[in-house]
């Protein structure tokens, strides 16, 4: 297994990664939301579910932003 392979998983296997990955989804930095944006993207290629793992993510941060604003 690559380190590359393993580091993902290991992401993807965190409780809180990919939360606290979303929170930089913020137009505010333009470079933040870049690199974040990258990461989400390469997780949704991850087979069987990494699609569904990031849209459910993406829309569970947006519903916590919505009520906090």
């Amino acid at each position: 297994m690559c380190d590359v392979q393993y580091g993902l998983l290991q992401f993807i296997g965190h409780d809180e990664a990919m939360t606290i990955l979303c929170r930089f989804v913020d137009s505010r930095d333009p470079a933040s939301m870049l690199e974040a944006m990258k990461l989400l993207a390469a997780v949704c290629l991850v087979p069987p579910d990494g699609l569904d793992s990031v849209t459910h993510i993406v829309q569970s941060v947006d519903r916590r932003f919505e009520l906090a604003t």
